[in-house]
């Protein structure tokens, strides 16, 4: 057994040597296959990113009475902060509340002047509650609007910022719904090319293939090489895609940093390298050895 395994990886790796132009062709496509399911992992990566980067850009400010006590609007944050919808609670207190609307109206004299001629501060403290999901707003207003604590609050600016979580929304669901399409038909492409190019070049030996049936090789002796080919078809593939793949990425990357701010992918590939590769060299090897072992038993009638 051991002796048919050594003859058998031994005639895989003569057979990817010899025929240098095919396995380079298969080489190429299979690298082109790996690429698209690594453009794959990264869609789904930025997509992500870029639902955050969206969902960060939107919040419910609720604003408290000014006669609200401090210690009042710190523990109502620290309740809010346990419900499970909600990613994070800012607090912003009257006077910087205060200070943020003046910075505002800069050059509005009469709001200045009418802040001139109240004399005491009117505004009162604001939390500004990010949700963890878009659809999640909703409920975390209808808790405020119910809760034991209402009095203290003067108004929820939910229905302001309504249209722009309804869009938000429809934007994350239309960012998944397009990644999953162009991931299962990216997915399909990979699989056909690498099944047909596989499939050529084992329809390149057919004839060797006869001559062994005719002198009587068993069918795993037939088999094997072939699929010691696919598995290099997939091992060097992978090794090749991270090497295309990495310096592209370092030109790419800034790119996308500057347009979506604290989105950096070529941070999260470098820390991520070794979980990358290893998809990529399994989704190599089932590639490689499904279309060898499918083109074999099909078109060669072994």
């Amino acid at each position: 057994m051991l002796t048919n395994l050594k003859h058998v990886l031994k005639a895989g790796c003569l057979n990817f040597w010899r025929n240098k132009l095919l396995s380079f062709s298969t080489l190429a496509v299979m690298t082109l296959a790996l690429l698209m399911v690594a453009g794959l992992l990264f869609l789904g990566v930025l997509s992500q990113s870029l639902v955050a980067a969206l969902q960060g850009k939107v919040d419910v400010s609720v604003y408290f009475k000014p006669e609200t006590n401090e210690k009042d609007v710190l523990s109502i944050k620290d309740i809010v902060e346990d419900l499970s919808p909600v990613a994070g609670v800012a607090y912003v207190s009257r006077e910087q509340a205060l200070d943020n609307f003046k910075q505002a109206n800069i050059n509005k004299d009469v709001y200045l002047e009418s802040l001139k001629v109240l004399g005491d501060n009117p505004l009162g403290a604001v939390l500004q509650v990010r949700a963890r999901q878009p659809q999640d707003y909703a409920s975390i207003v209808g808790y405020l609007e119910g809760a034991n604590f209402k009095d203290l609050i003067g108004t929820i600016d939910y229905r302001q910022h309504e249209p722009a979580i309804q869009k938000l929304m429809s934007v994350s669901s239309g960012i998944r719904k397009t990644g999953l399409v162009a991931s299962l038909f990216l997915a399909f492409v990979a699989i056909m090319i690498s099944f047909n190019t596989i499939r050529l070049a084992i329809f390149n030996q057919k004839e060797e293939v006869t001559v062994m049936r005719l002198v009587g090789a068993s069918a795993w002796s037939i088999r094997g090489p072939f699929l010691v080919e696919g598995l290099l078809y997939g091992f060097i593939g992978s090794v090749v895609t991270i090497l295309v793949f990495w310096p592209s990425l370092a030109v790419v990357s800034p790119r996308l940093t500057a347009v979506l701010s604290g989105v950096n992918l070529l941070s999260w590939f470098e820390g991520n390298i070794l979980g990358i590769w290893g998809i990529l060299l399994a989704v190599g090897i089932v590639l490689g050895l499904a279309s060898s072992m499918i083109a074999i038993r099909k078109y060669l009638k072994v």
